[in-house]
């Protein structure tokens, strides 16, 4: 009885975890279809900042992997997509931040003096 106990745990595991990897395939996929289907063609910073949505939104809710990894690829990704603007120019033009200052700029948001 307690083989087949243990068999059936580990099967149990088995399945959850290709289920997990079905999912995050998934919010892969959806984050795909979502950088290259227009949605919103006058915006590509929104329609990248919507292809993040799709990805966060499927971690979290199918819980594919733990609530702090995929939070802590936000930012990641953010950096990856090139999501954050710069500031206006002086010809009132706001351009993507290169990917050294816009890691400068989260990181320094998440490592705040006033949390530790």
């Amino acid at each position: 009885a307690v083989l087949k106990s243990e068999f059936e745990h580990e099967e149990k595991h088995r399945k959850v975890f290709v289920w997990n990897v079905r999912f995050v395939l998934l919010a892969f996929a959806l984050a795909a279809v979502a950088l290259l289907v227009p949605a919103l063609p006058h915006d590509a910073h929104a329609h990248r900042c919507l292809a993040l949505l799709a990805y966060v939104t499927v971690m979290w809710t199918t819980e594919a992997v733990p609530f702090f990894a995929s939070a802590l690829s936000i930012p990641f990704l953010v950096i990856m997509m090139r999501i954050l603007r710069g500031p206006e120019d002086a010809s009132g033009v706001r351009h993507d931040l290169s990917a050294e200052d816009a890691a400068v700029k989260i990181l320094s948001s998440m490592v705040d003096h006033v949390i530790f």
